[in-house]
This record gives structure tokens, C-alpha cells and sequence, in this order.
């Protein structure tokens, strides 16, 4: 909740950046960050509200001389744009940076329907992203080549947490080798509509 405050507040939303912050200090009093930051957004609350009744103040001067329609009959009525859905859906971007060996490729797979519900089976290939031009080094040599690999997963937000796991298959689609340690995790709840980054490391035994 405290990141989706924050991610209002970056978006210049602070009707509902306040709101969450106030939901996050219920749930949480002695949030230091929220606390630090709900002022913030009260204040810039209150400016936006100063200048919304100038500005509508503004407006009715303004309408006020007009010259009057002489036929108002004749004018089309325009309907009302229905107002827009909001979409619950999380696009989940997986990112990892990991050296294939020859035919290897990079899956991911995890809690959720779309991500496979723990099948191996039905795990998510990602895609080997092209090699970025980068100059070369002092001494003339070529920079070191960077293997990341990417995918983008539609999730909805009802999911609330993803859980999830990479692994290593053949270019038959038979698994070589899955991640140890614990599984990854990334909080949707509320995020509909919103695009986020999950940018990993390959987990060993204990990490």
C-alpha cells in the first residue's frame, strides 16, 4: 500500500497518494516514511484545490460574456464519454541476467495460472535480449558480453502475491537444472493497469 502511495505521489496524484498514506498509518502507526510524507500531500492537496476554484472562478467570468445563443435547439448534444474501466491486470516484465550454455534456455514458472501453477511443464521461455553497442575499454578490448534474458506476463492483481522460480530447459524442452534456495516473490494487489519489473539473480542452496 505504502508503494502504491508512493507511486501516486510520483505521478503528481495526491488526493490519492493521501488517501493511502491515511490507510497505510491505520493499519501501521508508526510508519516513519508515511509519516514523513503525508504532509507533503496534504499541502500539495490543498494548492491543487486553490487552483481548481481560480480557475472555475475564471470560467464563469468568462461564460458570463458570452453573446447569447439564439437558437439553442439547433446546437448538437454531444454524448458523454462512458468513463474508463480500470484495468486489473499487473504486466509482469521477469528479467535475468544468466550464460546459457550452448541450446540452454532460460524459463520462468510459478503460483499463478499464467506463469504454469507449478508445472514445470508449463513454464514461460524467455526471450535472449540483443547485445547492447557499448565502447570498448581503455585498453581497446571489447567489453565483456552481458546475457540477459526477458519476458512479459500478464497477471491480474487478484493474485495479490506471485511466487515464482526460474529454470534451464534443452532445446527439446527437457529441464536441466531449477533454481535452489527460496522462491521469488512479488506483491500485485492494487497494481492493475501497471507495468513492474522483476529483475533477478539465479538462487543457489541458502540464498
Amino acid at each position: 500500500m505504502f508503494r502504491r502511495a508512493k507511486a501516486h505521489w510520483g505521478r503528481g496524484e495526491a488526493v490519492e497518494a493521501a488517501r493511502d498514506l491515511e490507510r497505510v498509518l491505520d493499519l501501521d502507526p508508526s510508519n516513519a516514511e508515511a509519516k514523513q510524507l503525508l504532509p507533503y500531500t496534504k499541502k500539495a492537496q490543498k494548492k491543487a484545490d486553490a487552483q481548481g476554484k481560480n480557475t472555475f472562478s475564471k470560467m464563469c467570468d468568462a461564460f458570463g460574456k458570452m453573446p447569447e445563443r439564439k437558437d439553442p435547439k439547433e446546437e448538437e448534444t454531444r454524448e458523454p464519454s462512458p468513463p474508463r474501466e480500470r484495468s486489473d491486470v499487473v504486466s509482469l516484465s521477469f528479467r535475468m541476467d544468466l550464460k546459457p550454455e550452448q541450446g540452454e534456455v532460460l524459463c520462468v514458472y510459478g503460483s499463478c495460472e499464467a506463469l504454469g501453477g507449478w508445472d514445470e511443464s508449463k513454464c514461460v521461455e524467455m526471450t535472449l535480449l540483443p547485445q547492447k553497442w557499448e565502447p570498448p575499454v581503455g585498453s581497446g578490448r571489447e567489453p565483456p558480453r552481458k546475457y540477459t534474458w526477458e519476458v512479459v506476463v500478464d497477471v491480474k492483481e487478484t493474485e495479490e502475491l506471485v511466487e515464482y522460480r526460474y529454470l534451464v530447459r534443452d532445446a527439446g524442452g527437457k529441464t536441466l537444472r531449477v533454481e535452489d534456495g527460496g522462491v521469488h516473490k512479488c506483491h500485485v494487489s492494487g497494481m492493475g493497469g501497471t507495468r513492474q519489473r522483476c529483475t533477478d539473480s539465479w538462487r543457489k542452496s541458502g540464498s
